[in-house]
């Protein structure tokens, strides 16, 4: 029982760091929840009391731990820190004996909770898990002041700064940890790597893989494109390889990127150019990447073939037109920045992806139609 175990000895380590001492011990969720508070903060009355400085309990979030430490390849590794109230409460916790410590309840709450207050509430509802220990900080209120607890509970909980989403990714795809764990979103960041490395696609380089300036296009953003396909949700359209060819989907879409953007593609300059949506994420991805499965389906119909070649995107592409004028008099990749920035460049995307729709004549050959699918205007700008 929690009440009985709270009054045994229990290993400590003790620290001394600079002027302060503090105990490093194990409890489990239910002891600390049974002899600790959370002194939260939130009435205009309690601003000058230096007793309280917790936030308010988000309830929300006790779920979503309690489903963590309900899952038993979970581990909780970062210490919840008390503040025990030896002053109020004196001979509340026996430090006497070197190494080992005890406290001694009588069922008041003789200790605040600094750092960790969710986790304890959230661990603290869990059925399989509710006597599992975890490290625990013990401060003493005889050994830290108001001033040095206010000070601690700052750090902890507003200076720290979460690591931002692209390394999270980084992290999570290493381990395969939700949402990089399944195979299509394995492909997916993959695929973004080694475009990243091969040195024969526009990309290289030029993907921005951790917090470095100069490089035009977000990891994630390029990543995330290409999970959308793979899950099928981006804009209606569909990755058009199996899970199990990544490799081949690599290639395809290495050669898709050189016979648009690279040297000699048909829109080599536009790559290049500052005011160009392709030159930044959003318009890259959004707008471009997206349009790979059309691409695609075009080169399989001009080819008949299971394996296009390079030669065979670059004819293929080459042959996009309506009998009067290529793929290129009409969609010339203008500034379209005033749709991307309202989240609005869905319409282009649309306009872009009903212009690669095609018919069949009577020999079978693949017929565009720009003018019908502009509605009379010159270029997908106007």
């Amino acid at each position: 029982m929690p009440v009985e175990s709270l009054g045994q000895s229990r290993p400590r380590i003790t620290i001394k760091q600079k002027s302060r001492r503090f105990e490093i011990t194990s409890m489990t969720p239910e002891e600390i929840n049974l002899i600790s508070s959370s002194p939260t903060l939130q009435e205009r009355g309690q601003l000058s009391d230096t007793s309280k400085y917790q936030r308010k309990l988000k309830h929300s979030r006790f779920a979503e731990i309690r489903k963590f430490w309900d899952d038993a390849e979970n581990q909780l590794v970062d210490n919840v820190v008390i503040v025990v109230k030896d002053q109020q409460y004196p001979g509340c916790i026996d430090l006497s004996t070197p190494n080992w410590m005890k406290f001694e309840f009588n069922g008041e709450k003789i200790a605040d909770i600094l750092d960790g207050q969710h986790r304890v509430m959230g661990c603290v509802k869990s059925e399989a898990f509710l006597d599992e220990p975890i490290p625990v900080s013990i401060l003493l209120e005889s050994e830290f002041p108001p001033k040095a607890l206010g000070l601690l509970f700052t750090k902890l909980n507003s200076e720290a700064k979460p690591i931002d989403s692209t390394m999270e990714m980084h992290l999570k795809a290493r381990y395969k940890l939700k949402p990089w764990a399944d195979i299509k979103a394995q492909n997916s960041y993959q695929a973004m790597l080694a475009l990243y490395d091969d040195t024969t696609t526009p990309l290289f380089r030029k993907i921005q893989l951790f917090d470095e300036s100069g490089k035009r296009y977000t990891s994630r953003k390029i990543a995330k494109t290409f999970q959308n396909l793979w899950n099928d949700t981006a804009f209606g359209s569909k990755m058009p390889h199996p899970e199990n060819k990544r490799d081949f989907m690599i290639q395809q879409f290495s050669y898709f990127l050189k016979s648009l953007f690279g040297s000699d593609g048909i829109w080599e300059e536009r790559f290049s150019e500052e005011y160009s949506s392709l030159y930044k994420s959003d318009g890259f991805c959004d707008l471009c990447i997206n349009l790979y499965p059309d691409f695609f389906k075009i080169v399989e119909e001009y080819t008949g073939s299971e394996n296009p070649t390079l030669n065979d995107w670059q004819n293929s592409v080459g042959k996009i037109n309506d009998g009067t004028k290529h793929l290129t008099d009409v969609l010339q990749w203008g500034d379209y920045q005033n749709y991307i920035n309202e989240r609005t460049h869905n319409r282009v995307f649309h306009v872009i992806e009903k212009l690669l729709q095609y018919d069949y004549d009577s020999d079978g050959n693949l017929v565009f139609e720009f003018d019908s699918k502009l509605r009379g205007f010159a270029t997908v700008l106007e």
